[in-house]
């Protein structure tokens, strides 16, 4: 595991070319994968190019990138907790294809 002051040097070095700098600097002051990108959705940012940045700037895999996206829009809910919601609206809409 990096070092506090290894990890600084790391976000610094990428601060120089990447379009993601805002949030390496949102990191190094430390804020969260879902702050940051809660900071990225109210900016705009879709969620295609927000997957991307919480993996480079995260270092999060696709999942946790996604679970943390899925948090940002469901107003805190796991992602289990966000399928759970999904299944009775499902349910209903496959009841009425019958």
């Amino acid at each position: 595991m990096e070092t506090d002051a290894v990890a600084a040097i790391h976000i610094n070095h990428r601060q120089m070319t990447s379009e993601f700098a805002k949030y390496d600097r949102l990191k190094l002051a430390g804020v969260d994968a879902l702050g940051a990108y809660l900071q990225a959705k109210n900016e705009g940012m879709d969620r295609i190019t927000a997957t991307r940045m919480l993996r480079k700037v995260y270092e999060l895999d696709l999942m946790a990138a996604k679970t943390e996206i899925v948090r940002g829009d469901a107003g805190g809910l796991t992602l289990s907790e966000y399928q759970e919601n999904l299944l009775p609206a499902l349910k209903a809409a496959f009841q009425d294809c019958k």
